[in-house]
């Protein structure tokens, strides 16, 4: 219910003062609840926290919820992991760049899978050569 998932949330958020937003990396059953999201944002907005929207299902109502509350916003461009082959990894992020190239910005997420993790260590060190910055979620929202 409301007072639980407001309660909850606001307990998490106490333990970490630093945070700028959120995601819902792990919560596509919830998203898809647009009250429950509703709950959710009226928190954010109190604490003027955004919210980054991960996308991990297509009836995500999270964003909707942002945007009728008023809480900045932002949904991911890319899952660079689902498939964590070396080959797949490549294929997401030049996806990944070509929507930055072509929009100025792109968001992946990802998950600490140990191939995903190498396949950064070894890729990131060349975007910035290739003209691309990485920057904290909260400079694009």
């Amino acid at each position: 219910n409301k007072e639980q998932i407001q309660q909850i949330l606001g307990t998490a958020l106490a333990s970490l003062p630093q945070v700028k937003g959120v995601n819902n990396h792990m919560g596509s059953a919830l998203t898809q609840q647009g009250q429950a999201m509703r709950w959710i944002m009226e928190v954010l907005k109190k604490r003027h926290l955004y919210f980054l929207d991960s996308r991990t299902t297509e009836l995500s109502q999270a964003q909707n919820a942002a945007n009728f509350l008023g809480v900045e916003n932002i949904g991911r461009h890319i899952f660079l992991d689902n498939i964590t082959t070396p080959e797949q990894l490549q294929l997401r992020l030049d996806e990944l760049k070509q929507h930055a190239t072509e929009h100025k910005f792109a968001i992946a997420i990802a998950h600490p899978y140990p191939e995903t993790i190498a396949f950064l260590r070894h890729v990131l060190p060349q975007l910035s050569k290739q003209g691309f910055e990485l920057v904290p979620v909260s400079k694009l929202v």
